[in-house]
């Protein structure tokens, strides 16, 4: 009887609030939190563990498996410099608007190389030689523009083909090994496949290291004579061609003598000649060719031959610029102590040894190597060590004191001292400031790694010079990464001056005074700073340039060394 009366509306409004209500109450209650599991926490302990004592903790774990590369689209900047394709105007300014901040060439992206590495395929002995090898492996590849990465059977582990190989192919270890290297590489995709004991060893006409560094490798996989199944170059579709061909083999019917996947899918590769500019160090070339070297030396030889092979490339020693050598050698102080370091070789255990694919190699290790030059010259003989001043410095040097006041500036100081006497061989008579600025920018974005502007991989890869700010004293083991090679730890003879003991002792004072007035922030020392500068525009520009290039050189393998650092292998200690 009940069901059978009407509800007035009234009462119908009433009830669907409460229904409302309800269910409001209900869904809005949080869920009862579960405990975290076991492995999460392990984890945990794992991610915190590395952060804090580095990738070289004990073995407890093994390395990662590295997240497949994805693409990626931007502009980079920071509050000092940004990337854009102006970068050749006169000032950054006209571009950006902005006096703090300096117009970059955009950085191209690094083309990847992969090594693989499975320690439980090597003998427990060789784990550290091996350690110090990949070291070595990733100087070599970063300086000649790769983005260098290890990979192990965790990234085999990965893919979803693993099953199909490990433990399949019965005795024969070597053929499974390289398929697990090619299921890994799968994983990342386009890049070059190469042993880790493959070494860059680029030349000026060898086109090899320019095409491997283009990332295109069209439509086979590229393979050299000589070096078997230690480098390959091909795109991510070819590679999955490959992987899923070899996969799908019947193992029985695999001849025994078959150790690639090359001679399984031989349809999909291509065989370029022996390259000239790379260096295998199998352990065949390395017992037949240096047969009194101990397994443990192998990675201090392959330094030195690095080490010669780059003085090799520039017959006319090392140059040091210094535009006011008649007035002061402390000025190109600091670019003198690099040009030691160049030129000294590091220790050898073979002296008189040289690189597996060269017949012959002679190279001079001393200070006659070193010379002086006032002026900049296009001279691919020579190899040119820069140091950019600040105005102030210059300014200072030039006058034995730092500027004294602003009316100085204006009635005594010369403008752009520095960019007119560098650039008197490169830039026609006549031209201004702001056009020898750009001819130094130039310089400076073509300089060693940065023949990565040249993306189209025309250029030999060979740079002429490296340049740096004059205040600050060059990072050593950074600029380790940009040559390809340590330098020797035998301490440079001091080096000779040609002013009287007062003025070298004065220069040095104005050295370090001009540091201080570079970054000082009290009013006065900024308004007399900024008077100089916009006095000096040109000069000012390219230090600023000079400065920024070397802040994003150094931030960029400090970015690729945190990803690889969970990852174990080939890193600094």
């Amino acid at each position: 009887m009940l069901l059978g009366r009407r509800l007035s509306p009234f009462r119908l409004i009433i009830y669907g609030i409460i229904l409302f209500i309800t269910i409001t109450l209900f869904t809005s209650l949080s869920p009862v939190s579960l405990p975290t599991p076991a492995t999460e926490a392990l984890s945990t302990i794992q991610t915190k563990a590395k952060e804090k004592l580095g990738p070289h903790i004990p073995n407890w774990y093994e390395p990662g498996a590295h997240k497949t590369p994805q693409p990626t689209n931007g502009t980079a900047s920071t509050s000092s410099w940004y990337e854009h394709w102006t970068w050749l105007n006169p000032f950054g300014s006209s571009r950006d608007f902005s006096e703090s901040r300096i117009v970059l060439p955009p950085l191209p992206k690094r083309c990847s190389i992969y090594a693989y590495y499975d320690r439980d395929v090597k003998k427990e002995g060789q784990n550290r030689v091996d350690d110090a090898v990949m070291l070595a492996w990733r100087r070599a590849w970063w300086a000649a523009g790769f983005e260098p990465v290890i990979l192990s059977p965790s990234d085999a582990r990965k893919h979803g083909l693993y099953k199909n190989v490990k433990g399949r192919l019965g005795k024969r270890e070597m053929l499974e090994y390289n398929i697990l290297r090619w299921l890994a590489w799968d994983r990342m995709g386009t890049g070059v496949l190469s042993d880790f004991r493959v070494f860059p060893m680029g030349t000026a006409g060898d086109p090899v290291i320019p095409f491997l560094r283009r990332c295109d490798y069209g439509q086979s996989i590229t393979r050299f004579t000589g070096l078997g199944s230690a480098l390959f170059a091909a795109d991510s579709t070819l590679i999955k061609a490959v992987v899923n061909n070899i996969t799908s083999i019947d193992p029985s019917t695999i001849p025994e003598d078959i150790t690639s996947p090359a001679d399984l899918a031989a349809d999909f590769f291509s065989v370029d000649p022996n390259p000239s500019s790379i260096a295998y160090y199998s352990r065949k070339v390395v017992s037949e060719k240096y047969a009194t070297l101990e397994p443990h030396q192998l990675p201090k030889l392959i330094n030195a031959h690095l080490h010669s092979h780059f003085l090799s490339q520039y017959p006319g020693g090392v140059q040091v610029l210094n535009p006011i050598k008649s007035l002061s050698d402390i000025f190109s102080l600091n670019p003198y102590i690099l040009a030691q370091k160049l030129s000294q070789c590091p220790e050898s255990p073979i002296p008189d040894s040289f690189a597996p694919q060269k017949t012959e190699e002679r190279v001079s290790c001393d200070k006659d190597n070193i010379r002086f030059a006032t002026q900049y010259a296009n001279n691919t003989n020579a190899f040119t060590i820069g140091g950019i001043p600040h105005p102030m410095t210059l300014q200072g040097i030039m006058n034995d004191r730092l500027v004294p006041d602003l009316n100085w500036i204006r009635r005594n100081s010369p403008r752009d001292v520095f960019v007119k006497a560098i650039t008197e061989r490169i830039a026609e008579k006549g031209t201004g400031s702001g056009y020898r600025a750009v001819k130094l920018k130039e310089l400076i974005a073509a300089s060693l790694t940065s023949s990565l502007q040249s993306s189209t991989g025309t250029s030999s890869g060979v740079a002429v010079s490296i340049w740096g700010s004059l205040e600050k004293t060059w990072d050593l083991k950074e600029l380790e990464w940009t040559v390809g090679f340590t330098f020797s730890d035998i301490i440079p003879a001091a080096p000779h001056f040609n002013q009287g003991e007062e003025t070298v002792r004065k220069h040095k004072q104005i050295m370090e005074d001009s540091k201080t007035a570079v970054k000082a922030t009290s009013t006065g020392l900024k308004k007399l700073r900024g008077a100089i500068e916009g006095w000096n525009l040109a000069d000012f520009e390219v230090w600023r340039f000079v400065e920024a290039f070397e802040e994003r050189r150094r931030n960029e393998r400090e970015a690729w060394a945190n990803r690889e650092k969970g990852f174990g292998k080939g890193l600094e200690r």
